[in-house]
């Protein structure tokens, strides 16, 4: 379980592959222009029924119309690259996406067939961003069992992904790469492999992770080679590792991360990493800041995370640890850290770090952060 692998590399760029926008078998006849939900007097509203295709409604919209999905099942892949596009389902449950049992090839990529992209076409073999969407919404649906990840996001500007259940896919719940001033709001993310949440390599992200309910994946919400961000209030359990802030060294730096009032309990779930590694096998951690700098991790309750097997990056509450160079300046305050199998562990790396006012019992390897 590639936890620390959110995308293959090539030096510091992301490798991913898209295949040209497709649309194979849609049926245009499925489509129907409403009213208009806003203001605009532009914008329409494009209704969508189960066994019609979302791409061809996606492919006919302009900036500013809402395509709405009916309730029901959609065996389809998705690919969004024009701006101010809302996709609306009928509400988390009510409207699923699940693979085609012949998938169009417009939603693939390095890291697998995924439901609904955004932003990833035209793009550059060594991963260059060619082309920003701005100012996507995708909200009130499910997307599930896909081989890659549910929700693709890469080269995105001001997108928007809220109330959407992200299940059992191969890689990632919701993937957000080389994107700006991303909102993830009240989702469900549960049973995927590497991340239920991801959000990486992108200076100065001003990303929003908040409200969101993540269980029994790889990583609960996974922050890699980021800068500037918030993660908000969210309830991480059941995962191998709750919440996950990491500076692999490979991309943009790491750094200014708030990660405040969290609920994240009992990520107990064994990840047995690869060999060889990365990355190592992991168990039984609430939160970890990896080589990771200037992050404040404030206000959270951590409580029973144990291991379940040799987790050799270490295992506890919170973990603040050099995974290659040494993090610096991180903060770690005024938690609530209970019941795990140590609740502060530092390996004393780096410098400025400081642990004031938490409520806990044990602290390793300083045994007085407590």
């Amino acid at each position: 379980m590639a936890i620390f692998e959110a995308n293959r590399t090539r030096g510091a760029r992301v490798r991913v592959r898209m295949a040209v926008l497709g649309c194979a078998g849609a049926l245009v006849g499925g489509l129907a222009l409403t009213a208009p939900l806003s203001a605009s007097a532009s914008s329409e509203t494009i209704t969508v029924e189960p066994g019609h295709s979302i791409q061809a409604a996606v492919d006919k919209a302009d900036p500013g119309d809402t395509i709405r999905l009916e309730e029901g099942t959609y065996w389809q892949q998705v690919n969004i690259s024009t701006n101010d596009i809302t996709i609306r389902g009928a509400g988390a449950g009510e409207t699923v996406i699940k693979p085609p049992q012949s998938l169009s090839g417009n939603c693939d990529s390095a890291e697998g067939p995924s439901g609904i992209c955004v932003g990833v076409a035209p793009i550059a073999e060594d991963g260059t961003v060619n082309k920003v969407v701005e100012g996507t919404t995708i909200k009130d649906l499910t997307v599930t069992g896909f081989g890659g990840s549910g929700m693709f996001l890469f080269g995105t500007d001001q997108s928007k992904v809220e109330n959407v259940h992200a299940t059992s896919n191969g890689r990632y719940g919701i993937f957000f790469n080389n994107s700006t001033h991303g909102v993830i709001r009240d989702n469900l993310a549960t049973g995927n492999n590497e991340a239920g949440i991801y959000y990486g390599h992108i200076a100065d992200a001003d990303g929003l992770i908040t409200h969101n309910t993540v269980r029994d994946n790889g990583n609960g919400i996974f922050v890699r080679d980021a800068s500037e961000g918030k993660v908000l209030d969210n309830t991480s359990q059941g995962n191998c590792l709750g919440i996950l802030i990491l500076d692999t060294g490979a991309g943009p730096a790491n750094n200014h991360w708030l990660v405040q009032g969290n609920d994240v309990d009992r990520n107990n779930r064994a990840c047995p990493g690869q060999n060889p590694p990365p990355p190592p096998p992991t168990s039984g951690i609430g939160i970890a800041v990896l080589s990771a700098s200037f992050t404040t991790v404030r206000d959270n309750s951590v409580e029973g995370n144990n291991a379940g097997t040799n987790a050799t990056i270490g295992t506890g509450g919170i973990l603040v640890v050099a995974f290659g160079a040494p993090g610096n300046n991180n903060t770690v305050t005024d938690n609530k850290v209970e019941n795990n199998s140590v609740d502060l562990f530092w390996d004393t790396q780096g410098s400025g770090n400081k642990f004031t006012d938490n409520d806990c019992d044990t602290s390793a390897i300083p045994t007085d952060l407590c």
